[in-house]
């Protein structure tokens, strides 16, 4: 079972600027999934970059970047799947193939060898899984709590309502989010679907702690607190 990790980093984002190599505990945000990632059983790990400073910084931690990426996915509307395709590809043509790809978001730092070992490891014992998904458990913004709002009032919908059975939160009903951490997939199977989420998909819940994921300022001050605390 070859596994090829993809550690997807473009240079430019919106809502924090350089996202990827902004400074986390006196190192780039980047730095961290490489260090656990370096470690792990994954066969093969690659950082997809269309920056040379990215590029560099990778070299730099010891992963391969062995091309710079396209700039019709390096966009903001470009897309993951895409960018997992294209790797997949650039080593097909060179004779090299791989049976899974893992995607590897340096926006979650705290991600662990273990996470990614265990996802290796269940995958491939449970062959009759096409993918592996991490999930964490939805609590304080549960989507029964959510309201619409139209014109100047908010209105309840259906679609939050099923959730409720008789209004106390001991009562609802359990549901998850992608973390981000982990998305393992079988290569044939992705190729020809074009997405990471292959059922049956086997859902692997991690803690919230690690499961921060960084979208904005606020996530940013979250996790550099939180490296304090856990390094």
């Amino acid at each position: 079972m070859k596994v090829l990790g993809i550690i997807p980093a473009r240079g430019g984002s919106k809502g924090i600027k350089n996202k990827n190599i902004v400074s986390i505990s006196n190192k780039p945000l980047i730095y961290w999934t490489i260090k656990n990632a370096i470690k792990s059983k994954l066969n093969k790990i690659i950082v997809s970059t269309d920056s040379i400073k990215i590029k560099k910084i990778a070299l730099s931690y010891g992963v391969d970047v062995p091309f710079l990426r396209p700039k019709n996915i390096s966009d903001d509307s470009a897309k993951t799947i895409d960018v997992a395709i294209h790797s997949i590809n650039f080593f097909k043509k060179k004779g090299i193939f791989f049976d899974y790809v893992m995607i590897l978001q340096p926006t979650c730092p705290f991600r662990t060898i273990k996470d990614i070992n265990f996802s290796i490891d269940f995958l491939k014992k449970n062959k009759e899984y096409n993918s592996l998904i991490s999930l964490q458990k939805v609590e304080s913004f549960h989507p029964a709590r959510m309201k619409f709002i139209k014109g100047e009032k908010f209105i309840d919908d259906n679609f939050f309502k099923k959730y409720f059975k008789d209004g106390r939160r001991q009562s609802l009903r359990k549901v998850y989010i992608r973390s981000g951490l982990i998305y393992l997939t079988k290569v044939q199977k992705l190729l020809k679907l074009k997405t990471f989420e292959i059922k049956p998909s086997f859902p692997f819940i991690t803690h919230p702690l690690r499961s921060v994921n960084i979208d904005n300022e606020l996530d940013l001050t979250l996790a550099r607190s939180l490296k304090k605390l856990l390094i």
